[in-house]
């Protein structure tokens, strides 16, 4: 029998309800997941379509990702906001639909994540069913931190860019660093907490006999 194409119909009967885009909410069959998609199955898979409401092939989408990992792929497609993504290999591709082959085994370890799969022998693909969009967050840099009374040493910046998130601080002769809590934020871009350099105190001299 001529395998059916698996349309959104399809996939909301499997997976009702199913969230909207955008909806940030875990849907309950996604409780246990930290990613907004989950491994649906494996299988050689062909026709894909890149999208229902301008039907045309999904080979468009294909990019071969260096240390590939599913998040990777899953970040790929998120501007087209697909149904499903497939990785064979470091090939990922995004489409909302597509027609079954015949199942597969995908027992090959994704380049960047080892314990991911990602396809196996032959044509056979790792297919994930994307749940919702959640955009890529982006990191920013701190710049250079606030300037700490008789301080001798500091870090120059903190951010993505130099992978600085705390920063050490030495401080003049003659003080000590009492404490440390200077912090970059990579997603505000902003340093919080602070750092104290203070006097150093010496005991009072003591006699000594003769």
């Amino acid at each position: 029998m001529k395998a059916q194409l698996v349309s959104v119909l399809a996939v909301v009967d499997a997976f009702s309800p199913r969230p909207t885009p955008g909806f940030l909410s875990v849907p309950p069959h996604f409780e246990s997941h930290k990613h907004p998609f989950m491994l649906s199955n494996c299988s050689e898979i062909m026709n894909l379509t890149l999208s229902l409401k301008e039907p045309r092939s999904a080979k468009e989408s294909e990019k071969v990702i260096t240390d590939v990992t599913p998040l990777k792929c899953y970040n790929h497609c998120l501007p087209r906001k697909t149904l499903y993504f497939a990785l064979r290999g470091e090939t990922c591709v995004c489409f909302d639909a597509f027609e079954p082959g015949k199942p597969a085994t995908c027992d090959v370890s994704c380049t960047g994540q080892s314990l991911a799969r990602c396809g196996g022998a032959g044509d056979a693909q790792s297919i994930y069913l994307n749940s919702w969009w959640v955009e890529e967050p982006k990191q920013k840099n701190c710049g250079p931190p606030p300037a700490i009374a008789n301080s001798l040493v500091m870090c120059a910046n903190g951010g993505p860019d130099t992978g600085t998130r705390q920063c050490d601080v030495g401080c003049e002769h003659g003080y000590g660093l009492e404490y440390n809590s200077l912090l970059c934020d990579f997603m505000l871009g902003k340093w919080f907490g602070g750092a104290k350099c203070s006097p150093v105190k010496c005991l009072p001299l003591t006699n000594i006999p003769h």
